[in-house]
């Protein structure tokens, strides 16, 4: 635990940010090396909670697995050892026994894995006995999230006959499914989706060097504070106009909230505008960016707007249920919001939000503290009850907010004795 008070900057914000990999890039990427059994056992592509974790289970596979409460890891974890020779016994963290994984291991099974719910039918934990899978016609249900998909595709390519892969639904967060298939096809293998249907011919990937990419999900935040902000002008380096990530679309959507954006050899520079109309109402449907929810939230209920949000029911089963989480802290600083879970929309009231003297909680969900914490913009300082949560996929968050003028301080916890 590492409580927290953020203090807002007392001038322009102005300066360097520096983001972290791709997480989901560089999560791919470690999968793809260790079915090529090509895995560096010191290299690790991101310094994400999540990417160290799953780059160390790879590199010291033993019988029990405890991927904790990192859902990418054990989603491709089981898509992995399903394929890899042994007995496995696949567990995580209390919150993780409550994600759903059925529909990932339908699929599996359907082509040719041996593997049981070890508690409750449909989550976590599982016992696997890898082999080597058949593949062939699989039928899945993305609806709940494309890292089933994602999974199935990865290991698709080592199975006898491929796979014909036919979607059931129309499946959530379908960039991130485009980016693994790019991936895919830059490394050598054959893919093509066309309709409900992508067919993956077997292969092996091949030894390309590809470019991992500064994470656009992680931008995000200092868009937030951009729009937030009286006056700011911000350098963020690593990101591109031509980036295969479904986020980076987040620079045309802040547009709506006066954000300007310059790309050029380096990154990009984002400030804020004056001079620009404002959306009153906003509307969004989010079932392609879900990562991007949180601070899109904030950042209307910061500037007191309308807004209505669907196409978001993925949140539900992320590290925390993040629509709960969003509504019940910034409820504390007086927005008022509402979910219609039938339609799948939440509604944001326009408002003014007030300083609150107790503390925010972060729910040990990354992308709740990192979008709270820019309010102070807003709000004057808040406290945090665990900042040490934007680990798992930002570990220097709190660095690049100091250097934009806030100041981050930690509050000493009394102890007992």
């Amino acid at each position: 635990m590492r409580p927290l008070i953020v203090h807002p900057p007392k001038n322009k914000i102005n300066g360097d940010v520096n983001l972290p990999t791709s997480k989901s890039m560089a999560n791919r990427y470690l999968i793809i090396k260790a079915l090529s059994n090509n895995l560096d056992t010191e290299f690790i592509p991101s310094q994400s909670e999540d990417s160290i974790l799953l780059h160390k289970l790879l590199n010291n596979l033993h019988a029990d697995i405890d991927a904790g409460d990192a859902g990418t890891v054990y989603r491709f974890l089981t898509a992995f050892l399903s394929c890899k020779p042994g007995e496995w016994n696949l567990s995580g963290s209390d919150r993780m026994l409550e994600r759903p994984i059925g529909p990932l291991v339908n699929a599996l099974i359907q082509a040719g894995a041996n593997i049981s719910f070890s508690g409750k039918t449909g989550y976590p934990p599982l016992k696997i006995h890898g082999k080597p899978l058949n593949g062939g016609l699989v039928k899945i249900d993305g609806d709940l999230s494309s890292q089933f998909i994602t999974a199935i595709l990865l290991v698709a390519p080592y199975m006898e006959q491929g796979i014909n892969l036919i979607l059931t639904s129309r499946p959530s967060s379908v960039p991130y499914i485009q980016m693994t298939i790019e991936f895919m096809r830059r490394l050598g293998i054959s893919v093509n989706w066309e309709g409900d249907t992508i067919v993956v011919e077997p292969g092996v990937y091949k030894e390309n060097s590809i470019k991992l990419e500064s994470d656009w999900s992680a931008a995000a935040f200092f868009f937030e504070l951009c729009a937030l902000s009286k006056a700011a002008s911000i350098q963020i380096r690593g990101l591109s106009e031509e980036s295969i990530q479904g986020d980076s679309r987040l620079w045309k959507i802040m547009q709506n909230f006066n954000v300007d954006t310059i790309f050029g050899n380096s990154g990009l520079h984002i400030e804020k505008l004056f001079s620009g109309n404002q959306v009153s109402n906003f509307l969004m449907n989010c079932n392609e960016i879900p990562d991007l929810v949180p601070a899109l939230v904030c950042t209307c209920a910061g500037l007191g707007i309308d807004a209505s949000f669907s196409g978001i029911h993925t949140l539900l089963i992320k590290e925390s249920n993040r629509i709960i989480a969003l509504q019940t802290e910034l409820r504390k600083l007086g927005l008022k919001s509402d979910y219609d879970a039938k339609s799948d929309i939440l509604r944001i009231h326009k408002g003014r939000l007030k300083p609150y003297k107790g503390t925010l909680r972060t729910y040990n969900d990354h992308r709740i503290a990192m979008s709270l914490a820019p309010l102070a913009l807003v709000c004057g300082e808040l406290s945090l009850d665990d900042g040490s949560v934007v680990a798992k996929s930002f570990p220097s968050y709190w660095e690049q907010l100091t250097k934009l003028g806030f100041n981050i301080e930690d509050v000493q916890v009394k102890s007992e004795f």
